[in-house]
């Protein structure tokens, strides 16, 4: 079984189709604290006000999606020099650091190819959610908490360079 991956902006009706479905699919096991309504607003977000790329193996099957704005909500995405990952879910099959690092550097790639002048990506995780924290430290530094009705979130922040630099120390 090939590893090789396949990231792709989408574009088409069909291909936000996929991916929607493929978020509803697997929202449970990849973050059980994601509840259906958070996953129709923060999609509604991405589709509003940023970019979705999703990621495929050899045999087109959608193993993760992730997707950004330029500009954070908690700024009212007046930060235009920040590229903010709104989400980035994988089926449980591809759990793990080296698929985690394969698509945070087709993102970054992607992000610096469609907007040549951002310049730092911020992401967000969940408090009680230890893996993405955990994942997240390794490259950026946690700048702040962000308060919701439901739940709180570590905010983390990276020059977008050294993001990229991170990620090929693994290739």
């Amino acid at each position: 079984m090939s590893k090789a991956l396949h990231g792709y902006i989408c574009q088409e009706d069909s291909d936000f189709s996929r991916c929607m479905t493929f978020l509803l699919e697997t929202r449970r096991t990849a973050d059980p604290g994601l509840r259906t309504e958070d996953a129709y607003a923060a999609m509604l977000r991405v589709l509003t006000y940023g970019t979705l790329l999703r990621v495929e193996d050899d045999r087109g099957d959608i193993v993760g999606i992730v997707g950004y704005t330029i500009g954070s909500p908690h700024q009212d995405y007046e930060d235009r020099q920040t590229a903010y990952v709104e989400y980035c879910l994988a089926s449980v099959s591809q759990h793990g650091t080296s698929f985690f690092l394969k698509g945070l550097g087709m993102l970054v790639r992607a992000i610096q190819e469609r907007h040549p002048d951002v310049e730092w990506m911020s992401l967000a995780a969940a408090t009680d959610h230890p893996r993405n924290n955990r994942l997240y430290s390794k490259f950026a530094r946690r700048t702040g908490r962000v308060e919701h009705p439901r739940l709180s979130m570590n905010v983390y922040v990276a020059a977008l360079e050294d993001v990229l630099k991170y990620t090929t120390r693994f290739d």
